[in-house]
């Protein structure tokens, strides 16, 4: 089961960063509106201080109702953590 928790409403028209900070108990949802802007506070969350067990990270994309459209284009993604685990699949 996912729990999702409005944490903000912002409209923003472009966001160039997205960053999610976990610093002790706490995750911290960044953003910037272009490549040169500072970070802005979108939200924070309680979270635990437990490891992240191997697919217990998902990102999720909601758009804003009718006629409402979101484009989203990683161009790239970078995970910093103390240990990273894979997860062995099976050809």
């Amino acid at each position: 089961e996912v729990r999702y928790e409005k944490i903000k409403i912002l409209p923003v028209e472009s966001v160039t960063h997205l960053r999610i900070s976990r610093r002790g108990d706490v995750l911290f949802f960044l953003y910037r509106p272009t490549d040169d802007a500072p970070d802005e506070l979108l939200g924070y969350l309680p979270a635990s201080t437990d490891d992240i067990p191997p697919g217990g990270l998902m990102t999720m994309c909601r758009t804003g109702g009718v006629g409402k459209e979101t484009i989203i284009k990683v161009k790239s993604m970078d995970v910093r953590a103390a240990r990273i685990f894979e997860i062995a699949t099976e050809p």
